[in-house]
C-alpha cells in the first residue's frame, strides 16, 4: 500500500483553518492598544481591493476592509496569518502592501510603509506614507504634514525625504515611529 496523501480540497481546508489565528477573537475583545476596530465591521461594497492578489498569501480575504478613501488614494486592512495585519495602498499611480506584527501597534505605535511612484517628470513624483494604527490613536503626523485618518488607517503624501518618522497622538502622549529603509 502507498502513501497515504489527502485530496488537495480537504488539505487547503485544514491549512487555512489552522493559519488565520485569532481569527474569532474581535477587535472589542483586545486590548485597547492593539485594537483595530474597522476590522469588526460588517463587509459593505468596496471592501475586495481591485488588486487583492498583492495580499493572497498573507492576508484572510473575508477579513479586509476599506478604511480610508481620500482623493484617489485607498488604504485596506486585513487580518493576516499569526495575529499579523495587512496593509494595502492603491492610488491612480499604482499601488504597495505589507504585512506586519499585530505586536508593532503596541512595541512602536504605528505599522507604516511608503510607497513612491513617478509619473515621467520630477514634479509628478510622489511619496505616500501609508499605515495602521490601534483606537486609541487620535493624531498622525509624518514630518510637518498631518494625515488623513481613518478608521485606524492613515495616509500622508509629501515630497520624499521631507521626513523620516511618523508620529502618533495618544492621550497618553505622543510617539515616534521610523519610516521603513529600502532595503536595497
Amino acid at each position: 500500500m502507498g502513501p497515504v496523501v489527502p485530496d488537495l480540497q480537504s488539505w487547503t481546508a485544514a491549512q487555512a483553518s489552522g493559519r488565520w489565528k485569532n481569527r474569532t477573537m474581535t477587535e472589542a475583545d483586545r486590548p485597547i492598544s492593539e485594537r483595530v476596530s474597522v476590522l469588526d465591521r460588517p463587509p459593505r461594497d468596496g471592501d475586495s481591493p481591485i488588486v487583492s492578489r498583492l495580499l493572497d498569501d498573507h492576508v484572510d480575504p473575508s477579513s479586509v476592509r476599506l478604511a480610508l478613501v481620500d482623493d484617489d488614494r485607498l488604504v485596506y486592512i486585513g487580518r493576516g496569518a499569526d495575529d499579523e495585519l495587512s496593509l494595502l495602498f492603491v492610488d491612480g499611480q499604482g499601488a504597495g502592501g505589507g504585512t506586519g506584527p499585530r505586536s508593532s501597534l503596541t512595541e512602536r505605535g504605528a505599522i507604516v510603509q511608503w510607497t513612491s511612484g513617478w509619473s515621467g517628470r520630477p514634479s509628478n513624483s510622489r511619496f505616500v506614507v501609508t499605515g495602521i494604527v490601534a483606537d486609541i490613536v487620535t493624531e498622525v503626523w509624518v514630518g510637518d504634514v498631518q494625515a488623513t485618518l481613518q478608521n485606524n488607517a492613515f495616509a500622508a503624501v509629501m515630497p520624499r525625504g521631507a521626513a523620516d518618522a511618523v508620529t502618533v497622538t495618544t492621550s497618553d502622549g505622543e510617539r515616534q515611529v521610523p519610516l521603513p529603509r529600502l532595503g536595497l
